[in-house]
């Protein structure tokens, strides 16, 4: 009997390779990796997902700090309307004269304001005036120095009477003159630490060398700063 039981289960075919003859005989049987499967059933939820659920909606903006209040000029935020260092009130000064610079205010003198607004159409004509071309000559080789020119114009004028070399004011003129352009000279320590103007016009000597630094040396009667600082 159990001779006939295993001949039996040796001739019964598996499970898939008969569900495959119904439907094709000449048709390959289907693997089991291959056969349909049953969709899982859905996990039952967690007892803490409905409390933790997320409003993912717009995040409230952090709030702001207050700004500083702007202050103007005429408000009234404490501070003293007038420096109280030397250093910060002669910096509110030059503040003060810049805002009401004028080219009256400049040190110019009538004429050169008058040219400057109104600009001559025409140059000197110097092919007709040797004397200006000679001293225009003298004056460029000095690299302007006025004291190198008067120097070799009393020379030249020593060794010919009869030859009239222009004076350092008037060649200044007609360099104005050819180029339009007229320095504004102003006084200056001789060791360069500060020009007289501003709050420091009216000052005899210089507040910034550690030994004073007289601002004029005298010539005469009269009295020639020792050091000038050209502005174009």
């Amino acid at each position: 009997m159990a001779h006939e039981g295993d001949l039996r289960a040796q001739q019964t075919p598996p499970p898939d390779v008969e569900a495959s003859r119904g439907a094709d005989p000449l048709a390959p049987p289907i693997a089991q990796e291959f056969l349909p499967v049953d969709p899982p059933e859905p996990r039952p939820p967690l007892p803490f997902a409905e409390e933790d659920v997320l409003d993912l909606g717009e995040a409230p903006l952090p709030p702001q700090e207050a700004e500083d209040p702007e202050y103007g000029r005429h408000e009234d935020n404490g501070a003293p309307p007038i420096a109280r260092l030397d250093e910060l009130r002669d910096q509110q000064k030059f503040i003060e004269l810049l805002k009401d610079a004028t080219l009256e205010k400049s040190g110019l003198d009538a004429d050169t304001i008058a040219r400057m607004r109104n600009p001559p159409r025409s140059l000197p004509d110097l092919a007709q005036n040797p004397d200006y071309r000679y001293a225009l000559r003298l004056y460029m080789e000095n690299g302007h120095s006025e004291k190198a020119f008067r120097g070799n114009r009393f020379a030249a004028m020593e060794r010919d009477p009869a030859l009239e070399v222009p004076t350092y004011e008037a060649m200044e003129r007609l360099v104005a003159d050819l180029t339009g352009v007229t320095p504004v000279k102003t006084d200056m320590c001789v060791n360069s630490c500060c020009a007289y103007t501003g709050p420091y016009e009216a000052l005899e000597q210089c507040p910034f060398c550690p030994e004073p630094e007289p601002r004029y040396r005298v010539q005469g009667k009269k009295k020639i700063a020792r050091r000038t600082f050209d502005t174009l």
